[in-house]
């Protein structure tokens, strides 16, 4: 579906067709939910998010400015929520409850080299990570956003945004050369006892 037939849907929805909202809430749920659960870290709370996502969508649709893509205005309110309710806690879970079938971690999934200590290692750095630079590191490896679109959606300037990509990347090299290695030599020294 492209961006043209996301016009003819909030058209329609805004002339009272809710099937079209509805086939607009499947086209994005997922990205929407993938989002909050990456920032929450909380599949409950990050399908309550998702739900209270699509409702301010739905009463916002009119002030959508069909200038921006509507996937970049549907994530800005799903940043922005998710942000909300992760502040508004007075107490959050540092655990990962991640979906099983989400793919995280800074490797790539045809390699088999990568083992599950390796994973783990690559999850719990990226979680070390400031709020808003995990987010960004989110949007941009995992989601394959541009820069400029993750400026719009974190109401961030541009280069604002290329500053954090380069420390976080900084920050995330610098803790994993030592555990990786430590890990590759650990594991090698038990292979070849």
């Amino acid at each position: 579906m492209r961006s043209t037939e996301d016009t003819i849907l909030i058209e329609k929805t805004l002339s009272g067709d809710l099937n079209s909202f509805e086939r607009i809430v499947r086209k994005y749920n997922s990205i929407v939910f993938t989002l909050a659960l990456r920032i929450l870290k909380n599949r409950e709370e990050a399908e309550e998010t998702a739900q209270d996502v699509f409702m301010k969508a739905f009463r916002s649709l009119r002030s959508f400015n069909s200038k921006s893509k509507f996937s970049t205005w549907i994530y800005r309110i799903a940043y922005n929520e998710s942000v909300n309710r992760l502040r508004s806690q007075k107490k959050y879970s540092e655990t990962n409850e991640l979906n099983e079938n989400l793919q995280i971690g800074f490797y790539d999934p045809r390699t088999e080299h990568d083992t599950e200590d390796e994973k783990k290692i690559i999850l719990d750095s990226l979680l070390t990570l400031p709020e808003t630079e995990r987010i960004i590191i989110t949007l941009y490896y995992y989601e394959d956003m541009p820069v400029k679109e993750i400026a719009e959606i974190t109401g961030m300037t541009e280069s604002n945004v290329k500053v954090r990509l380069f420390r976080s990347r900084q920050k995330l090299y610098d803790e994993l050369k030592g555990k990786l290695e430590y890990e590759s030599s650990k594991e090698y020294e038990l292979k070849y006892r």
